[in-house]
């Protein structure tokens, strides 16, 4: 039992009111149904996780190509081959 599910009773009692107690309980019923939860959260790793790999890949690309065409350019120094 969740603590809403304990005050529930404590506040629908309180209030005396039945148009209270259906608004409180309604209250109940959208807190209490949780189908799709695991969903959301998953998209909105999945939507961070894109978002920080392509901030990653945008800016550590340029430094990577340049990387790559020393490493290239000193192969084709010491290599007897044209390629």
């Amino acid at each position: 039992m969740t603590l809403l599910g304990a005050l529930l009773p404590v506040l629908a009692g309180l209030q005396g009111d039945y148009m209270n107690k259906k608004l409180i309980y309604r209250h109940h019923l959208i807190l209490k149904n949780n189908q799709g939860q695991g969903l959301t959260e998953y998209l909105i790793l999945l939507i961070l996780i894109s978002v920080v790999s392509i901030t990653a890949v945008t800016s550590l690309g340029s430094t990577i190509k340049d990387k790559i065409q020393q490493a290239r350019s000193q192969i084709n120094k010491v290599s007897p081959y044209d390629n």
